[in-house]
C-alpha cells in the first residue's frame, strides 16, 4: 500500500494477530539515490529486526521500472525484511500515491 502501512499500522496489526505484515511501497530509484529517504526508511525496519520474539515476518516492497535499480533497492533493505515483493513494473508510482491522497 502506498503510504498506508508504516511502522506504526505494521505493529498495531502484528499486535491483533498478523501473522505477516507488509512494508509500504518503497521507490525503488529513491532507496537508491536520496539517502534521507532511505535512512527515513530503513530506520522503522531496524527497530522492527531488534524487537525480537514477537515480531512477525515484515515483507518489504519495493517499486519500479529498471530492473538494476530494483535490484539495487532489493539489497539495501534485504538485511531488515523476510522477504520482497516487487511491482509495480508498468504503473507508474507517483500515480498511485496521487490516487491514494485523493481518496
Amino acid at each position: 500500500m502506498v503510504n498506508q502501512s508504516d511502522f506504526g499500522f505494521r505493529c498495531l496489526v502484528a499486535r491483533h494477530g498478523a501473522t505477516c505484515v507488509y512494508t509500504q511501497m518503497f521507490l525503488s530509484d529513491k532507496l537508491v539515490g536520496d539517502r534521507e529517504y532511505r535512512e527515513y526508511h530503513l530506520r522503522d525496519l531496524q527497530v522492527e529486526l531488534v524487537r525480537g520474539h514477537d515480531a512477525v515476518p515484515v515483507v518489504g516492497q519495493i517499486s519500479g521500472n529498471d530492473i538494476e535499480t530494483l535490484v539495487q533497492a532489493a539489497r539495501i533493505i534485504q538485511p531488515y525484511v523476510d522477504a520482497i515483493g516487487m511491482s509495480s513494473f508498468l504503473f507508474p508510482q507517483h500515480i498511485c500515491v496521487n490516487i491514494s491522497l485523493h481518496m
